[in-house]
């Protein structure tokens, strides 16, 4: 069935491991983590080689007690994944069930059952942490960016949102220089230029305090306009409303214009394309929260919403989809807890949209201990549970649920390569005049 393993379990404990892109969100609670356990040290046993389950909404972390000294105790943290499959999300039920029986007003149907239900299963519920984390919400946008009503605002929405950015965040010099030689034909400015938000420039400057000369302003306008004949692939014929395909491509900052000249002279001007991919984005957020809060009543409305955008808000795309500079911004956002976030991908079975939003929230944890015995048991036959104990059906080489022994996620916190955490991390917390010596 299996092969001699040592009795020890992580005899290696100084490594740091990110299996998987949500490592950044899992390493920003363990400060906060590590806080509770000190201030409830009391309510635990902590004794070497001791392994206890933290829930915390979506997320499962595991850790072990590898060392106990007179002040110091040592863990290692094993973070498993929030998107699971079926038989992962079976076990993640049981658990919540059990963790709702003993902190959250149970209340027993049937008057006669007095004796604990969950006796036989390997966690026993320890207590419950105040925590001041990053809780996630999730949505989809069917019925709302695939409407033609809703999918109008974007082009009106975001023309106020761009003419904001070239006003607030670009120097006037460099705004004028930039009108220079754009591939625009004159019929096209013509036409659009009368589409333009000039009262919401004129309200702007206003609120600003900003004054801009006749050809400084034109050069805004114009700017303006390239820029949206880009991203909308408007032209002399056409002001075509966008397909919700069209609506990610362009929110994954790919530019969808068959102009090629305007395609290359905005790439060019790398700040200017920068400031449209952001643009778009905030536009994407606010005509969604528009068409479910109808909020946008005046200009001022539309102004705090886009200030809270860029204040409070990273708005970027799903994890999945991130690559280079955006990544390192984000995981760098999650360690520092510093802005909200939201994110925006794409479902690759249908292609329809949805998103996530992070926000930092006071939360409970539910924190339980785990039968030892039975984890030692699990991980030392691992080719077993592989091999043999295995699914084939859609999910093909999931491991088999267990409600009672928790198999599924315990074989995710294995050592890799057969085991799959997301993150693990050793850390430390103070032992208090050495309480469990």
């Amino acid at each position: 069935m299996g092969f001699p393993r040592p009795t020890k379990q992580w005899p290696i404990t100084s490594l740091e491991y990110k299996g998987s892109l949500e490592w950044s969100i899992y390493r920003s609670f363990l400060p906060e983590i590590l806080l509770q356990l000190e201030l409830n040290i009391k309510k635990f046993n902590f004794k070497e080689g001791k392994y206890f389950l933290i829930r915390i909404e979506d997320y499962l972390v595991l850790f072990k007690v590898t060392e106990v000294w007179n002040d110091v105790i040592k863990l290692q943290f094993r973070c498993l994944e929030t998107q699971g499959t079926s038989c992962h999300n079976l076990e993640v039920a049981k658990i919540d069930d059990y963790f709702d029986f003993a902190f959250n007003n149970y209340k027993i149907e049937n008057k006669s059952r007095y004796f604990n239900s969950h006796i036989f299963h390997i966690l026993q519920p320890v207590t419950a942490l105040n925590l001041n984390v990053y809780s996630k919400s999730e949505g989809v946008f069917a019925g709302v960016l695939d409407t033609p009503n809703t999918l109008r605002l974007l082009q009106p929405t975001f023309f106020k949102v761009l003419v904001w950015f070239l006003l607030e965040k670009l120097d006037i010099n460099i705004l004028v220089k930039f009108a220079n030689n754009i591939p625009l034909s004159q019929e096209i400015i013509k036409l659009y230029w009368e589409k333009f938000p000039l009262k919401w420039l004129l309200h702007l400057k206003a609120t600003k305090g900003i004054t801009l000369t006749k050809y400084a302003e034109e050069s805004l306008i114009l700017i303006a306009i390239s820029i949206y004949c880009c991203v909308f692939n408007s032209s002399i014929y056409d002001d075509p409303v966008m397909s919700s395909d069209q609506i990610y491509t362009s929110y994954k900052g790919k530019l969808i214009s068959y102009n090629l000249e305007l395609k290359d002279w905005l790439k060019k001007h790398l700040i200017l394309w920068k400031f449209s991919l952001k643009a778009f984005r905030y536009t994407t957020k606010i005509v969604y929260e528009q068409f479910v809060l109808n909020d946008l009543n005046n200009y001022e409305d539309v102004l705090a919403k886009i200030e809270d955008c860029d204040r409070n808000w990273l708005i970027t795309v799903e994890l999945n989809s991130l690559s280079g500079k955006e990544s390192r911004d984000l995981h760098e956002n999650f360690l520092k807890k510093h802005l909200s976030v939201y994110m925006l991908g794409q479902k690759k079975e249908d292609k329809s949209l949805f998103f996530r939003i992070f926000k930092i929230t006071k939360t409970q944890g539910y924190v339980g201990e785990l039968n030892g015995e039975v984890i030692k048991s699990i991980w030392a036959n691992l080719n077993f549970e592989l091999l043999y104990l295995a699914n084939d059906d859609d999910e093909r080489y999931s491991i088999q649920a267990h409600e009672l022994l928790l198999r599924n996620l315990i074989t995710q916190a294995a050592d890799p390569p057969l085991g799959y955490p997301v993150y693990t991390v050793p850390a430390q917390i103070s032992n208090e005049a050495g309480n469990y010596i």
